[in-house]
């Protein structure tokens, strides 16, 4: 049946004569939501070729793309579009979206920003609010950690029981010293959803911050009883394991992490303390060089560079 439905799309695209640019775009809009994401490209096409002058077709161009994993391509088309049409905030907010999923966040904070002016202008106060809430995110992501809580608790105002906010908010609010609201963040969004594994995952962490190693490893093994695959589950756990003395289980987690997330700086970084542990320095060594390849201080602080001074001097 699908390979029917494809060949039936791929006829109808090729009638050029037949079909206008909204037609076009309906039909690209089907294979989008039947996941043929390259049929649906090659529908938008044709819409754009006949009426470039629609914004929604970039979109949705784009996130056909970000489906097919071409990020890139599609911050290139949203780029394309936001020259044609400069004021359309909705372009913003996406564009910053798929910023954000390369790991572009100073990018990303600016596209939020211009979206959330221009809304407010508009009057178009979701798009206000979805700008300020990945605005938000986006700068927890480059550790600026207060403007990301300012941000984050205007989008809580608005909407209390959004996880996504939640969860990036109680992160923040324990780096800026409002620890008290971080656990009781947490478990508002436990109680919204007990199979969210990011409040599980940032529960024990914060734990792990505090020295409650024990309770924190409660929270890493639900992680990993809901998702077994969940490298960060592994990695975390085992610097938990490894505060309460227990090497070997710490070793037997952090291997598990690093062959389901190899490129995972704070992995190698938990491998070399280990390591360093069990009395083997030039491994450890080669571990921390692995995770600041990995961009470990961008992500995470200079951990890293601390533990090459104390250890791997030449």
């Amino acid at each position: 049946m699908r390979i029917l439905l494809t060949l039936l799309l791929s006829l109808a695209i090729s009638c050029l004569t037949a079909q206008s640019a909204p037609e076009f775009y309906k039909a690209a809009q089907y294979a989008y939501q039947t996941h043929d994401y390259e049929n649906s490209i090659a529908a938008v096409d044709k819409a754009i070729e006949l009426d470039g002058e629609v914004a929604a077709y970039y979109i949705l161009k784009a996130y056909a793309h970000r489906k097919l994993k071409q990020h890139a391509d599609g911050v290139g088309i949203l780029s394309e579009a936001i020259q044609r049409f400069p004021e359309e905030p909705l372009l913003y907010v996406v564009r910053g979206n798929m910023l954000i999923s390369l790991f572009e966040f100073e990018e990303a904070v600016v596209d939020h920003t211009l979206a959330y002016d221009l809304a407010e202008a508009q009057g178009k106060i979701e798009l206000m609010h979805d700008a300020i809430l990945n605005r938000g995110v986006a700068k927890s992501q480059i550790r600026d950690y207060q403007g990301a809580y300012e941000d984050l608790q205007e989008a809580r105002a608005h909407e209390p029981d959004n996880i996504v906010m939640l969860n990036a908010l109680g992160t923040v609010a324990d780096h800026i010293g409002r620890g008290e609201e971080t656990l009781t963040i947490y478990e508002q969004i436990i109680a919204l959803d007990s199979t969210f594994l990011p409040a599980y995952l940032n529960t024990g962490y914060k734990y792990q911050l505090d020295g409650r190693y024990q309770q924190s490893l409660a929270y890493f093994d639900k992680v990993i009883d809901l998702a077994p695959d969940e490298a960060l589950g592994y990695s975390n756990r085992a610097l938990s394991h490894l505060r309460l003395g227990n090497t070997d289980q710490a070793l037997l987690d952090i291997n598990v992490s690093l062959r389901l997330f190899p490129e995972n700086a704070y992995a190698h970084k938990v491998k070399a303390l280990i390591l360093i542990e069990l009395g083997e320095p030039d491994k450890a060594c080669e571990r921390l060089q692995e995770a600041r390849v990995l961009g470990y201080e961008a992500m995470y602080g200079d951990e890293v560079e601390q533990l090459l001074q104390t250890h791997c001097r030449d």
